[in-house]
């Protein structure tokens, strides 16, 4: 796929290159069996999927907003002690519930993102070339439900495409599969879904958390 990509690159530079992006359709699993350990890490920065994330999960359900983690931080981390425990504590949880209403914690996991290429993809210089590869977006998350102090169930998003790229003499042309999006997008909406369906109250407040290594 960075073939594909560094094809992309070099042909726009020389000829036309039209690459039409596309939406995919993400595969999603829920497990409400699941293991949480407590020393789970976790990160006091958000990052650029989370914030993708949290934008898609609102845009989904308008009944759900997003805490500022700056506010969780300042009463549950207040001791840099960024883990699962500190958060599951109950001490920490009431005070949570009281000065955040916050309801639910979404951990979100690292997005993955891998590629294939190939073995027939071939490309000779100004003549012609056919190029293609497999793009495959993964992006994980588990609610903890703050009051209750556990984790209420695992959802994995999985987004898989095959990109391709044709070349003749000067011109090329080929699709792009939002699959890193489509992961984001997928998780968001079955969250929104998922917590819209255990709210109690006409708004629900989460805050997003990332992990860390």
């Amino acid at each position: 796929m960075q073939r594909i990509a560094g094809f992309v690159v070099g042909c726009s530079l020389l000829v036309g290159c039209v690459a039409l992006p596309h939406p995919v359709t993400p595969h999603i699993t829920v497990d409400h069996q699941l293991e949480v350990f407590d020393n789970v890490l976790l990160s006091p920065d958000t990052d650029d999927t989370a914030k993708d994330f949290s934008e898609q999960v609102v845009d989904s359900n308008e009944n759900i907003e997003i805490v500022d983690i700056t506010k969780l931080r300042d009463i549950a981390f207040s001791d840099d002690g960024w883990d699962l425990a500190t958060l599951l504590e109950p001490v920490t949880r009431q005070r949570l519930t009281q000065e955040l209403d916050l309801q639910y914690v979404v951990i979100l996991g690292d997005l993955q993102v891998t590629h294939k290429t190939d073995e027939d993809s071939f490309y000779i210089p100004f003549v012609v070339g056919a190029v293609s590869g497999e793009e495959i977006s993964s992006l994980s998350a588990i609610i903890v439900d703050v009051e209750a102090g556990k984790a209420v169930c695992r959802i994995d998003s999985v987004a898989q495409s095959t990109q391709r790229l044709f070349i003749y003499v000067i011109v090329a042309a080929g699709n792009m599969p939002l699959t890193r999006s489509s992961a984001i997008k997928g998780l968001a909406k079955e969250i929104a879904k998922l917590i819209d369906d255990m709210r109690t109250s006409e708004t629900v407040r989460i805050a997003v958390i990332n992990t860390r290594p």
